[in-house]
């Protein structure tokens, strides 16, 4: 059992803009949380199980908003947030150099303005960023090598609008990471996002923000890549399905 305050006060650039596209807002008061949690443990032979009930509200949350009309600006308003919720995980781990994790979590974010221009929902709690959240990976470790394959969706989402919030598409992110440690104090790393070149809105707000490859380059040069990293991918989960199979049997 948990209970944690916290208390975060504006930055000046928050307040005054400090570019073209933003907005000053003088007035915008020191954000002030309360959360509460309930948390529960449980290791069974290679499995470790974790569930926790959560409560969270943060009074005045510091949250940018972005206008479109008659130019796209952005500005920062004091928004009350709360969120109540349950998550629940799984780490699997044995003497393999296979280790796996699974969480779900069910949640219900919402936030009250006072901004006048959202009109006929200012102060009214309206749904926000996503409810539903399922996450997955897998990591290989062998001697120095690490290799992670992790995945998160996240659906029942809405965005934060000028008017009433609105839902938008659930969204699939993907990442692979490899990892060699050659001694104890250096590291090489190869980090590749989306691997499965979606073309999601990653964004809760009301400026489209799309989830994009990391690698950035010619567009013939991003094919091949993205080509190989889902060969990659697919190789990469039917070693796991192998690996799986041969546990259970």
């Amino acid at each position: 059992v948990s209970v944690t305050q916290s208390f975060m006060m504006p930055t000046f650039s928050q307040m005054y803009k400090n570019t073209d596209m933003a907005t000053p807002n003088p007035d915008l008061k020191p954000q002030k949380g309360l959360s509460y949690e309930l948390g529960w443990k449980q290791a069974h032979g290679a499995q470790t199980w974790k569930a926790a009930l959560f409560h969270t509200y943060v009074k005045d949350n510091i949250t940018a908003s972005w206008e479109t009309t008659p130019v796209k600006r952005y500005q920062y308003n004091n928004v009350d947030f709360r969120n109540t919720g349950i998550e629940l995980s799984c780490h699997v781990e044995n003497d393999s150099p296979w280790s796996f994790d699974y969480g779900v979590t069910y949640q219900h974010p919402e936030t009250k303005s006072d901004n006048v221009k959202k009109l006929n929902v200012k102060d009214t709690w309206e749904n926000a960023y996503g409810r539903l959240q399922l996450d997955t990976g897998v990591t290989y470790k062998m001697k120095k090598f690490t290799s992670n394959l992790s995945l998160n969706y996240q659906c029942m989402r809405f965005s934060s609008e000028t008017g009433p919030n609105k839902e938008v598409k659930p969204y699939l992110l993907s990442s692979l990471n490899f990892v060699y440690e050659p001694d104890a104090s250096s590291e090489l790393s190869l980090a590749i996002n989306n691997v499965l070149s979606r073309r999601d809105r990653t964004s809760n707000s009301s400026s489209d923000y799309y989830n994009r490859s990391s690698i950035s380059n010619k567009r013939a040069c991003i094919n091949h890549i993205r080509s190989f990293c889902q060969w990659c991918f697919f190789c990469y989960i039917l070693i796991c399905f192998i690996h799986i199979r041969r546990l259970s049997g």
